[in-house]
């Protein structure tokens, strides 16, 4: 766990091991959760993992290694101008 100066907000950093049942594959998983608790109750989850890791384990040398094209790659469309 990481300390952040706010009390209500915790981050967590930890990893999964293991190997796939049908492929036989190896599973390395390192995740980070970014959690906030207010009155007891948690108001706010956000998981960051990697989803070619659990694909790599199911589907073995068929999966891909790298991501198809970088996040600066992707064209995002251009936003329409509000007309009021």
């Amino acid at each position: 766990m990481h300390a952040t100066r706010d009390l209500e907000v915790f981050i967590l950093e930890f990893e999964g091991f293991g190997r796939g049942v049908v492929t036989n594959e190896p599973f390395e998983q390192h995740y980070i959760s970014d959690i906030r608790v207010r009155d007891g109750q948690i108001v706010h989850y956000k998981d960051y993992w990697n989803p070619l890791a659990i694909l790599r384990t199911l589907k073995g040398s068929e999966a891909p290694h790298k991501p198809a094209r970088h996040v600066e790659d992707v064209q995002r469309p251009r936003e329409k101008p509000i007309v009021s």
